[in-house]
């Protein structure tokens, strides 16, 4: 996950924040929580009828 935390560092500060679109691997989680970012969490649903998708973020 080297790459992933020198991205994190470059294009964001400390203390900001960034929005994770789950499903990700959980590693993901700790590579910005461990560079002092903070997580927003948004899943993905599909509702029925008519397959239309919500987003669903929580902090």
């Amino acid at each position: 996950m080297p790459a992933i935390s020198a991205m994190v560092r470059q294009f964001t500060s400390p203390g900001d924040q960034i929005l994770v679109q789950e499903p990700v691997y959980n590693m993901f989680y700790s590579v910005i929580e461990g560079n002092g970012r903070r997580v927003i969490y948004c899943g993905t649903t599909l509702l029925m009828p008519g397959n239309f998708w919500q987003k669903k973020c929580r902090k």
